[in-house]
């Protein structure tokens, strides 16, 4: 039940009016300084209700074909060749019947989780015999070496035998890009506008949230409307503000040419939030900077092939060794700049110029080509930023959003006359939990596949049930 409850603690207590959605700045900070378990007794009596009334009755069924013909199915050896009530057609291997049987000794009823030993399956798996529900919704599989009866749900097993152009979920480069934006107290209060957020945030990679209160730890608090903050060498929370000995460049007044944050650990943060609370008329320069980096990589493929292969092939180091600080940091990590799948699909930029480690254990021939490669690249990437990215300057009571593993971002250099400040504060999200709360919220509501997020994740998002093969409602 504590998993469960996870995403909901803070957009449980706001979207279902427990906290007024423009809550006060002793709210918000009540509710960020309340413990998990604080935050479950207030919440767990509405918890079941509230997702009950989210859920649709038959998520699959809004998808598929009414069933117009009686489906069909053919035991040929290793596969089952399935003929839909629709009249499409796909094989299954058996052994993928097998592993993706639902009931209560293969699947644990409450997790969803597979309980089924892997090591009781079998390559070849003996069929006794096949049959179908009256209703023409289900399929039932009797295997004969156990007499197990495996019953699968035919809206369903359809959309795993769906096939998805992967090109088609390839992020493109706006030729006129603009900044969608939301109302934060339409974000805290309502669950259509956090999914309207999420799915800006699929198709753009960025988002502005308007009318934010100006007060500390908010960006935290609107964090927890997708799921917990992701911690950091920086902390759960951080602020971005000129200081003396910074430990982390953004922390000057300096400009930061595009980049990634936190390239350097294994699994760099997703979305990071930057609220900003001060930017006051004296201070000159500053501009946010943002270029839709996957997309760049896209473009940078069709322009310069050679260049572009180079940095799939040769691996970089990024790195963040500070030992002067109050949690000693050595972080060293080696990866190509620009990952791809087995269909040649980018699934994951890393760029961050500021943390490019000298470069080792290559030969001379392949250090050349290296170079010519990430010139080439960032001369480009400053090109197309004039092209088609973005820059602006934030206001106070504006939270910007983006997808860290898929949009670079920068800042042009400012200074400050007399007392003027710059103050944003940030958190970050990991983009896996981004993607869990899209694809819950997506289930009852029509929407386009998850785009690719940047994360080196090779699935074809169905978004939906796909991701699990769903039990047979006329089997109970």
């Amino acid at each position: 039940m504590a998993f469960r409850f996870a995403s909901w603690t803070a957009s449980t207590l706001l979207s279902r009016s427990l906290i007024p959605a423009a809550a006060t700045t002793a709210a918000s900070r009540a509710v960020l300084r309340s413990t998990p378990a604080r935050l479950f007794s207030i919440a767990s009596s509405r918890l079941d209700a509230a997702s009950a009334a989210s859920a649709p009755s038959n998520p699959a069924s809004t998808s598929s074909p009414s069933p117009s013909t009686p489906a069909t199915a053919v035991d040929d050896g290793f596969g089952v060749y399935v003929t839909f009530p629709d009249g499409t057609s796909h094989r299954f291997h058996k052994a993928w019947l097998r592993h993706n049987c639902t009931d209560k000794h293969c699947v644990e009823q409450s997790s969803g989780q597979v309980i089924l030993p892997s090591n009781m399956l079998e390559y070849k798996n003996d069929i006794a015999s096949i049959n179908f529900t009256a209703d023409n919704t289900c399929m039932e599989i009797v295997w004969a070496k156990d007499n197990h009866v495996s019953v699968f749900d035919l809206s369903t097993l359809r959309s795993f035998a769906r096939t998805t152009n992967s090109a088609s979920l390839r992020v493109k480069q706006r030729e006129k890009p603009t900044m969608p934006a939301i109302n934060f107290d339409m974000l805290m209060a309502e669950e259509d506008a956090l999914f309207e957020w999420l799915r800006s945030l699929s198709e753009t990679g960025y988002c502005m949230i308007k009318r934010a209160p100006m007060v500390k730890d908010v960006v935290q608090l609107l964090a927890y409307r997708i799921s917990h903050p992701m911690p950091t060498i920086y902390g759960e929370v951080f602020d971005v503000v000129s200081q003396p000995n910074p430990i982390n460049v953004a922390y000057t007044s300096l400009g930061l040419e595009l980049h990634q944050d936190l390239i350097y650990y294994e699994s760099a943060p997703g979305l990071q939030l930057l609220h900003c609370l001060r930017f006051d008329d004296e201070v000159t320069g500053g501009e946010t900077t943002l270029l839709d980096g996957l997309a760049a990589a896209e473009r940078f493929r069709e322009v310069d092939p050679k260049n572009f292969d180079a940095l799939v092939r040769i691996p970089a180091y990024f790195k963040k060794v500070h030992y002067d600080r109050e949690l000693p940091v050595h972080m060293v990590t080696r990866r190509p700049h620009i990952m791809l799948n087995d269909e040649k699909e980018i699934i994951s930029l890393s760029w961050a110029p500021p943390f490019h480690a000298p470069q080792r254990g290559i030969s001379f021939e392949k250090m050349d080509q290296y170079y010519q490669a990430i010139i080439a690249f960032s001369q480009f990437l400053s090109a197309e930023h004039k092209r088609v990215g973005l820059e602006f300057r934030m206001k106070p009571g504006e939270i910007l959003c983006f997808n860290n593993r898929r949009i670079l971002h920068g800042r042009n250099a400012f200074e400050s006359k007399a007392e003027g400040d710059r103050h944003l504060q940030g958190v970050y999200i990991n983009i896996d939990e981004f993607k869990s709360m899209y694809h819950y919220l997506s289930r009852s509501r029509p929407h386009a596949p998850l785009h690719r997020v940047g994360n080196n994740d090779y699935f074809v998002s169905f978004g939906g049930n796909a991701g699990r093969v769903r039990k047979c409602s006329a089997v109970g």
